[in-house]
């Protein structure tokens, strides 16, 4: 399964992608209806936190418009490291920085996690 956080002009056709390609796609957008649009137009599901939509995927892409941006849904307790399996891997696209790997590398050191992979 797979995580999308973002769906703005780049990620909610990247998901869409996803989607049509077979693998069963769970979306995460700060704006509820946003996600609900794509869950009618591609199947898949929606989540109301990056955290629940991350738990259980394999793989988690994130596709926001700035680092701070991509902070707020991937750190902090109901950011996606916070519910990324062991094993899982986490991306970002859409011009952003190393927020997966700079930031989130305290989150992924404790417990569970392994610098960028969770």
């Amino acid at each position: 399964t797979v995580a999308f956080l973002g769906l703005g002009v780049m990620g909610y056709p990247m998901a869409g992608h996803l989607a049509r390609a077979g693998h069963h796609v769970t979306v995460y957008n700060r704006t509820a209806a946003k996600a609900a649009q794509w869950v009618a137009e591609h199947g898949g599901g929606s989540a109301t936190t990056p955290r629940e939509a991350a738990q259980g995927a394999e793989f988690v892409f994130a596709c926001v418009g700035n680092d701070d941006d991509l902070r707020s849904i991937v750190l902090g307790p109901n950011g996606a490291l916070a519910g990324m399996a062991k094993g899982a891997v986490g991306s970002a696209g859409g011009g952003v920085g190393d927020v997966w790997t700079r930031d989130g590398q305290p989150d992924c050191r404790r417990g569970r996690r392994d610098q960028g992979r969770a």
